[in-house]
């Protein structure tokens, strides 16, 4: 069972285009490594960038951490208050390393639910605001500062990820 669920996993993965494979060994994600998950977790996050600035605007304590226990904890947070996603595990399960079954689920969960939402509003942010805007009546530029706002923070998300991808990390033993 544990060899289907890492099938489906490493597929999902690749077709979303996650290359960094050389950092995770299929003995780690077999323990449930809370490093490779969150590895993952990053890649998914930073692979819904619309997604992301809207959920981010919509939830101020939403940030990308820097730490892997406070991205695991805040992505389960996230799961919930925005979809109504019930965990399987705790924010302390997740940083154990074990539950693999459950962690590969959450993540399959996850990409679903992001790409639900990116099928049901499939349009740029800045158009969706345009034309929630004229639906509206309201004047255009009362939407311009919130696209900025959106667009800066997601210029922040691209700098961190870059920095993240920069940063040099110990192998795990």
């Amino acid at each position: 069972m544990e060899q289907s669920i890492l099938g489906r996993l490493t597929q999902k993965m690749t077709r979303l285009g996650f290359r960094q494979w050389s950092l995770l060994t299929e003995e780690q994600l077999l323990q449930g490594n809370s490093f490779a998950f969150a590895v993952m977790w990053r890649f998914v996050l930073e692979s819904f960038p619309d997604v992301m600035v809207r959920l981010m605007g919509s939830h101020e304590w939403f940030c990308v951490e820097t730490d892997d226990t406070k991205l695991l904890t805040s992505v389960l947070r996230l799961l919930h208050v925005a979809f109504s996603y019930r965990s399987p595990l705790t924010p302390a399960q997740m940083m154990q390393n074990k539950f693999f079954s459950q962690k590969s689920q959450m993540l399959l969960d996850g990409i679903a639910l992001l790409q639900r939402e990116v099928l049901r509003d499939h349009r740029p942010l800045a158009h969706s605001l345009a034309r929630q805007c004229r639906h509206d009546r309201l004047d255009i530029d009362l939407v311009k500062p919130k696209v900025q706002q959106a667009t800066a923070r997601l210029a922040e998300l691209d700098r961190r990820r870059k920095e993240l991808n920069d940063a040099v990390r110990e192998p795990l033993h």
